[in-house]
């Protein structure tokens, strides 16, 4: 499989060298119009030694059912051009994309380029959109990237972006209801009726209560809880208060009492 162009040779024996001189693997990604491949190199070393003692080379060949793969997943038409010439491509020949190639329609500068061109598929004819863009692995060009799609695609994609767009607007403006809705109920208004409740409570009404029954369990619950808690304590202490000092003025006047008597006994 690597008897293929001249070039491509010269870049896997370059990538051999290096592996085998830098003991680390290297890859590369020729576009050659004979053999594109993507190819990579890894040196083989022994056990107990570090020095190479050969290499092991991998090749991705990228020809015509590899760019048919890309083609389906991105959904769209793609073609890799290398020197103005497609190299693989499922591009329709109808829309004319060869003859663009032929009249720079490629950017020189490596600056993306796009033109409308016709499909003609079955006697039907639609309009498409070509795109090109510069191929850069590492910071080098490789060539370049056609890719044509169908403008109704586009507008329909267009589409579905915006009603994307509307939907999580949709969501976002339910959620944040939903937990202005929640923060009321769980927050606001709780402490809302604990001031209001304390309040009562200087003023002397100590049947005062808050209601703990919340959509979850929190501090605020917990605080209302405690709050509750120190209301009802308050409440029996006061009451038990005034029986326990009438209580004790009863049993004060008792012992007056039998003092008197007992001090007219004695006279």
């Amino acid at each position: 499989r690597f008897q293929v162009s001249k070039s491509a040779v010269q870049v896997r024996d370059s990538l051999i060298k290096t592996a085998l001189e830098t003991g680390a693997p290297v890859s590369e990604v020729i576009i050659v119009p004979q053999g594109s491949q993507i190819l990579g190199v890894s040196p083989v070393v022994q056990s107990g030694t570090l020095q190479p003692s050969g290499v092991m080379v991998a090749s991705i060949f990228i020809d015509d059912a590899y760019i048919a793969n890309i083609s389906n997943v991105v959904a769209a038409d793609v073609a890799l051009v290398a020197e103005n010439s497609p190299i693989v491509s499922t591009i329709d020949k109808s829309t004319g994309y060869e003859q663009l190639l032929q009249t720079n329609f490629i950017d020189p500068s490596g600056k993306p380029t796009s033109v409308n061109v016709q499909k003609t598929e079955n006697g039907k004819t639609t309009q498409e959109r070509l795109l090109a863009a510069p191929l850069m692995l590492g910071g080098t060009p490789h060539g370049t990237v056609l890719v044509a799609q169908s403008v109704a695609d586009f507008v329909e994609m267009e589409h579905e972006i915006q009603t994307s767009l509307v939907v999580f607007a949709v969501v976002v403006a339910v959620a944040s209801i939903l937990f202005a809705t929640f923060s009321f109920l769980n927050f606001a208004r709780p402490l809302s009726q604990l001031a209001h409740a304390a309040g009562q409570i200087s003023l002397g009404k100590l049947d005062q209560r808050v209601s703990t029954h919340f959509f979850m369990r929190d501090e605020v619950s917990d605080l209302g809880e405690s709050f509750n808690t120190m209301a009802e304590r308050l409440q029996y202490l006061y009451n038990n208060l005034e029986s326990e000092v009438a209580e004790r003025t009863r049993e004060l006047a008792i012992a007056r009492d039998m003092a008197m008597e007992a001090n007219q006994a004695k006279s």
